[in-house]
Order: structure tokens, then sequence, then C-alpha cells
């Protein structure tokens, strides 16, 4: 009985690790805005100049850096993350931001609202 219930054992966890190991890399994955593959997403999508997507790169390089240094500090954080959110609105242009609002309206909610 033990080797029956063992051998079951080994052929579940088999077969869970293949399918687990079969999806492509990033599947039902959303891509992370500061992220280089969403910034690549991003690029692709609303037609980002390569000068738009470092500096993209650079401004959440630079606010994950001040987030980490301040994650003790809600009100810090917040503050934090509206002035990151204004820069980042500032590298975009008028057409590229129609774009982002369009893909923001088809994009689900999320959160506690949702259920």
């Amino acid at each position: 009985m033990k080797k029956v219930s063992l051998a079951t054992f080994f052929l579940v966890s088999l077969v869970a690790a293949g399918f687990i190991y079969s999806r492509p890399p990033g599947a039902g994955n959303p891509p992370h805005f500061d992220s280089a593959m969403g910034l690549n997403h991003l690029q692709q999508a609303i037609g980002l100049s390569d000068k738009q997507v470092d500096t993209l790169f650079q401004i959440g390089t630079k606010y994950r850096n001040l987030c980490f240094e301040n994650r003790k500090n809600p009100e810090k954080l917040y503050s934090l993350r509206e002035a990151r959110r204004n820069e980042v609105e500032k590298v975009f242009t008028k057409e590229q931001k129609a774009k982002l609002d369009e893909m923001k309206k088809d994009r689900p909610m999320r959160g506690r609202g949702c259920r």
C-alpha cells in the first residue's frame, strides 16, 4: 500500500511539473511598467522612441531606489508615486497619452472592489 501511494505521489508531481514548465515564459503574467519587457511592450503598443524608453527606464530606476529607501514611510511613498506618475506623463506625446488611455480602459480591474 505504501509503494502504491508513493508511486501515485511521484506520478502526480511529475504531471504537475510538466504543466508548470510547459507554459511559455511570461504567459499569464502582465508586463510591469518598469521592467524592460513592459517597456518593450509599451514601445510597440504606443510607438515610443528609443530615447523615450531610456528616459522611462531611468525614471523607473530612480524612483525604485527612492521607494526602497523610504519603504517604511507610507506618506513619502505616496508622494513619490505621485511624483513618478507626473514625471512619466511628461515623457509621452498627446497621441501616445491617448493610446495609453485606450489601453487602460481595456485592462481588467484589480483589487478587492472587483470581486
